[in-house]
């Protein structure tokens, strides 16, 4: 078991093994580029790995043996603490403040955005303006910081302050487009991506939207689909998102999860929507990718054209049984299809 891995896994016995034998609490090549940090692998929650007090521990042993609190790591380039507030993981911040001692969060503008400090943003605007705009070592501004955080979850505090934040990030002059490049050639996510897809916070995501936020950005409407964040899509849809325009529905079929197919459709999703590029319907990229027969049947149930062909000529018989979905090829038969 490596490092990393005892330290997602919470498994202090291994972590207290391998500093006691010289590890390095640090980790090896963690930065900006993207890699991995012990610290981080503690804190940073996945499907995989769920929180709990025995991660917990071994932060406080990393922390004890001498770990930067300050190192940026993983594809976010974030601290541990900016990442314990986008993990929504509030039981590491206090042992990290208590670690940050000569450089507190509550001088940093996107670490006390992230954290819900309204008064210290505050303050720290009032004494340098700019600091509402400018972004951290790591590509990160206040605003962004705050629509990533999910601290909201388990605080009133925080679900009071951090919309809060974000309109007085606006009125001295917060770009509401604003958004965050990840490393690695990860993407780029904008505030509204961020609190919509990521976070669920929709007093904020309203905020952002009044004040200009782009309507149509397709990963704030993919990432509320595929995590299944439908009063977030609900709201982009209110508020004049075309679901079509988006092509939502292509881009959920084309990964391996299905989530999110169903409401798309039940809310607008035309399934004989082509993809200007490749004149694909929404039944051509569900037959020849990881799509589910739930969703195949849902896509039929909303009129799909099972004879529809792409700018190959194909149908989407014939990419089902290029790509052996005998499922799906039976479902096609049945609808009426030809190759």
């Amino acid at each position: 078991m490596t490092m990393l891995d005892a330290c997602r896994l919470g498994r202090a016995d291994v972590v207290r093994e391998r500093l006691a034998m010289g590890a390095s609490p640090n980790g090896e090549g963690a930065g900006a580029s993207g890699a991995d940090a012990p610290l981080h692998a503690a804190i940073e929650i996945t499907k995989r790995h769920g929180r709990g007090p025995a991660r917990l521990e071994v932060l406080r042993l990393l922390l004890a043996a001498g770990a930067d609190p300050e190192r940026r790591a993983t594809r976010f380039r974030a601290t541990p603490i900016l990442l314990a507030a986008i993990a929504g993981t509030p039981e590491f911040i206090a042992p990290l403040r208590e670690a940050m001692r000569e450089r507190p969060p509550a001088e940093d503008p996107v670490l006390a955005a992230a954290l819900a400090e309204r008064d210290d943003v505050a303050r720290l605007i009032a004494a340098h303006p700019a600091a509402a705009r400018e972004p951290d070592a790591g590509g990160w501004t206040p605003i962004v910081a705050a629509a990533a955080s999910r601290l909201h979850r388990d605080d009133l505090r925080a679900a009071a302050a951090l919309p809060e934040i974000v309109s007085l990030l606006l009125t001295h002059r917060a770009d509401p487009n604003d958004a965050f490049t990840f490393a690695a050639g990860g993407g780029r996510w904008s505030a509204l991506a961020w609190t919509i897809g990521h976070a669920d916070n929709l007093p904020l995501a309203r905020i952002l939207l009044d004040a200009g936020a782009a309507i149509d950005d397709p990963v704030a409407a993919f990432e509320a689909a595929v995590n299944q964040r439908y009063e977030g899509l609900a709201l982009l849809i209110e508020r004049g998102l075309d679901v079509n325009h988006a092509m939502v529905l292509h881009r959920l079929l084309a990964e391996p999860t299905s989530r999110g197919v169903e409401w798309l459709l039940a809310h607008g999703a035309d399934p004989n929507v082509t993809a200007p590029e490749t004149g694909e319907s929404a039944l051509h990229v569900a037959a020849r990718s990881g799509a589910g027969v739930r969703a195949f049947r849902a896509i039929l149930a909303h009129g799909a054209d099972v004879n529809a062909r792409n700018r190959r000529g194909e149908t989407p018989l014939a990419l089902a049984l290029q790509h052996h979905r005998r499922r799906l090829v039976d479902l096609l038969g049945e609808a009426g299809a030809r190759a």
